[in-house]
């Protein structure tokens, strides 16, 4: 993963959310996987912060949270516990991050499998490279 996702990844680990243990993949989990999970999507915009002489002193990253669930077992409770160990945390003990924000929150049901989503998007305000 991404350095940024990576830490994103970590601290939910960290936060042991309830049936998810280590069930975090990037962009999209394995065939065999059993739900409840979680996919990380990086980078889904990276916008650069300006200085008025148009130069780049930070990156606004987007990123992703997915949670995975199958309806009639759906759990809101694990949701809240993604947003409570992202919303603020603090990675940049391993990366050039600033600040992480959930920006937003989303709840999507697919019909046709019978799953739902809870898309959690984060601000990733990250040190320009």
């Amino acid at each position: 993963m991404a350095s940024a996702a990576g830490a994103i990844r970590a601290a939910l680990i960290d936060a042991s959310i309830t049936g998810i243990s280590s069930r975090i993949y990037r962009d999209i989990a394995p065939p065999e996987s059993t739900y409840p999970y979680v996919t990380i999507a990086d980078e889904v915009t990276n916008q650069p912060v300006l200085l008025g002489d148009k130069r780049v002193l930070a990156r606004n990253k987007q990123m992703r949270i997915n949670l995975w669930q199958v309806r009639t077992q759906e759990n809101v409770g694990i949701i809240d516990e993604i947003v409570s160990a992202l919303d603020s945390v603090d990675i940049s003990a391993n990366q050039d991050v600033f600040r992480v924000r959930v920006f937003d929150i989303q709840r999507v049901f697919d019909s046709e499998d019978d799953i739902v989503l809870h898309a959690v998007t984060l601000n990733v305000i990250q040190r320009a490279p």
